[in-house]
Order: C-alpha cells, then sequence, then structure tokens
C-alpha cells in the first residue's frame, strides 16, 4: 500500500472516466432511471471481472506489450489483427468525444466558441503525443486526488440545488436495457490504462489484483453519484453532454463542472495517445513519425463529419469496445494453458459466467446498433 500502489489505482481510473461520464446520464434518462441504473451495475460487474482477466493475462506473460501483442501471443495473428481494428477505431473514437467534450467546456469557461477550442485542444494533444511528453508522469496520482476533490465538491453542490428533485428517479422497462449499452461499454473500457498500471507498479506486481479491484469499484461508484447528480436535477439530464445541463446553475457549479470535464478528457486522451502510438511502434515497427501520424491524423479528419456526442460514444462502445471483451475473455482461456510466467495471482472465471459476457457483448452489441 505504497505510492506506487495508489499510482496505480489513479492510472486506471484516471484512464478509464473520460467523456462516457459526461453522456450517461443523457442515455440512463431515455432507458428509465431504473432499467438504466440497472443496466449501468451489471455492465460495471462484467468489467470489473473482465479487468481482472485481463490483469491476469499480463501477469501470466513475460515481458511488456500492448493488447494487441497480447493478442498475437494467445490468438494468433487473425487476434492480433482484429484487437488492431478493435484498439485503433475505439481509441480514434474516443480522441474524437474527449476532444468535443473538452472543448464545450473551454468554450463554457472562455468563450470563443466550440469550434475554435477543438482545434486548439486537439493540436496540444497532438503535439504532446508527437514529443512523447508524458506530463503525467509521477503526477498521476496528484491530478487524480485534484480531479476527486473537484467531483465530490460538484456533487456536493448539485445534490444541494434546489432544482433537485428525487422525483425524476423514475421508469423501469427492461425492453430498454441495451439503450445506454454503448456509451456504458465506451464508459467502463480502460485497457489500455491497465496495462500502463502494471509499469507504474514496477517489480512489486502483488497489489495489482487489488489495485483493479478498488479502482472498478471506484469507477463504478463514481458513474452511479454523477447519474443521481445529473437526473436528480430537472430537465439536466435532457442534454448529450451533462455539463450543459448544469449551465443554469451558478457560477461556481458550472467551473467545477467545466474543470472536472476538462480533467476527465485530458488523462484518457494522453493514456489512449501514447497506448496507439506505441502499439504502431513496438508491435508492428513503424517509425516513430509515421506511428505519430497514424495516431493523430485519421480522427482530426473524421472530427469534421461528426455531429453528434453521444452517437460517436455508443457507436465506438458498442461496436470496439464489444470486440475488445470478446478477445479478452478468449485470451483468458488460452493464457491459462499457455502463460509462460507465474502470476501473482489468478482467479477462476466460470465457464458459464464467460459464456454469458460473450452473448452479452455480441447480442448487446447488435441490439445497440440496430
Amino acid at each position: 500500500m505504497n505510492i506506487k500502489f495508489w499510482s496505480a489505482i489513479a492510472t486506471i481510473t484516471g484512464g478509464t472516466i473520460g467523456a462516457g461520464i459526461l453522456a450517461i446520464p443523457y442515455v440512463i434518462n431515455k432507458s428509465g432511471f431504473w432499467t438504466g441504473l440497472l443496466s449501468l451495475i451489471i455492465i460495471g460487474i462484467a468489467f470489473l471481472v473482465i479487468n481482472l482477466g485481463l490483469g491476469e493475462i499480463i501477469l501470466r506473460t513475460k515481458g511488456n506489450h500492448q493488447l494487441t501483442g497480447y493478442s498475437e501471443i494467445y490468438l494468433g495473428k487473425l487476434g492480433k489483427f482484429l484487437m488492431t481494428l478493435s484498439m485503433i477505431f475505439g481509441i480514434y473514437g474516443a480522441m474524437i468525444a474527449y476532444s468535443i467534450g473538452a472543448a464545450e467546456s473551454l468554450n463554457a469557461l472562455f468563450g470563443l466558441g466550440s469550434e475554435l477550442w477543438i482545434i486548439i485542444f486537439y493540436l496540444i494533444m497532438a503535439f504532446i503525443i508527437y514529443f512523447n511528453l508524458n506530463v503525467l508522469g509521477e503526477s498521476e496520482l496528484i491530478i487524480g486526488i485534484i480531479k476527486f476533490s473537484v467531483f465530490i465538491l460538484l456533487l456536493v453542490f448539485l445534490f444541494n440545488s434546489q432544482n433537485f428533485s428525487f422525483d425524476n428517479f423514475k421508469g423501469l422497462d427492461i425492453k430498454k436495457f441495451f439503450i445506454p449499452y454503448g456509451v456504458l461499454l465506451f464508459s467502463y473500457v480502460g485497457t489500455t490504462a491497465l496495462v500502463e498500471s502494471k509499469e507504474v507498479l514496477g517489480k512489486n506486481l502483488k497489489p495489482f489484483k487489488n489495485a483493479i479491484i478498488l479502482s472498478s469499484i471506484f469507477i463504478i461508484i463514481s458513474y452511479i453519484l454523477f447519474t443521481l447528480a445529473i437526473i436528480g436535477l430537472n430537465n439536466a439530464s435532457n442534454y448529450e453532454i451533462a455539463i450543459k445541463g448544469i449551465s443554469r446553475l451558478g457560477y461556481l457549479e458550472l467551473t467545477l463542472a467545466n474543470i472536472f470535464s476538462l480533467l476527465t478528457m485530458i488523462t484518457p486522451f494522453m493514456v489512449l495517445g501514447f497506448g496507439l502510438k506505441d502499439m504502431f511502434i513496438h508491435d508492428y515497427k513503424i517509425n516513430e513519425n509515421l506511428s505519430w501520424i497514424f495516431t493523430v491524423i485519421p480522427p482530426a479528419i473524421m472530427l469534421y463529419f461528426v455531429t453528434s456526442f453521444v452517437r460517436v460514444i455508443e457507436i465506438t462502445g458498442a461496436i470496439t469496445v464489444g470486440l475488445a471483451g470478446v478477445l479478452i475473455l478468449l485470451m483468458y482461456q488460452n493464457a491459462k494453458k499457455f502463460g509462460n510466467r507465474k502470476p501473482e495471482y489468478s482467479i477462476n472465471i466460470p465457464k458459464t459466467l464467460i459464456f454469458i459476457f460473450l452473448i452479452l457483448f455480441i447480442i448487446g452489441s447488435i441490439i445497440s446498433i440496430i
């Protein structure tokens, strides 16, 4: 329980909680509060189990790899190809969503227009990724503490707002269970951060399991509290980006909300950007300049055509995260048999549960897209 342990937790939570949290209240409100809350909790528990499975895959394998590397080891070239597609388009979608969300917050704080802030924000992030300026580094924990403190303050103000009403917590229709599905998948995926957190721990990997469990529980609770706070505000959950629903409140609440929003965009953008660039360099042996071009140019072009914040998150989550989830479950089974390293922990995911998760990912993704 040292600084590296808490830094690993900050890495996982920081790399997971991003643009998705701003879209969760909107889609849960569309499905009915109790239906959406049930979906949020079930998918959150599913990802807790999957993250533990991925952690065991990492620990059973010698050396450092990205997800594509683990996929090639345990699923062959086809597995690597499919995981590559999942990572590339998943990260592209995330970078687009983060840019839109960050621009909205910057515009709310400083004006000048969201379109201009998208360009400025994206150029700064691209610059950081090009020069490998991992400005997080050892400060990941400090940033996590600041983000958490702002988040708690924001929740206190929202729950105590005169516009907050418990009457807004209504709606239960199981047929609408999959309405928030794509957004929730997007919001819970933190596989790249999980890989990075192993490197944060260094040589002592015994706390890895506890770091995964605590960070996963923290993420679930954070999403529940934020959803309660936004849906509880009259009409706030009618906006695709939750921060817009807070704009009718006081200056302090709005400022806290936008600072929190920015912090949740910057950290995962960097984690994913570095992760994708490293994948091109280490797993595909592409030089650094080309790797940077492949990382930042395609999403910059795609940004021009995006019109809906929630839709890009839904599609990214349903297709790419659903595919990654299936591949991780298949890798987990093979890592049990063919791993070349004794892991610091081992879990036993029943085959029945694996089958249920596979069906959840496949059927859920199809329904969500339709």
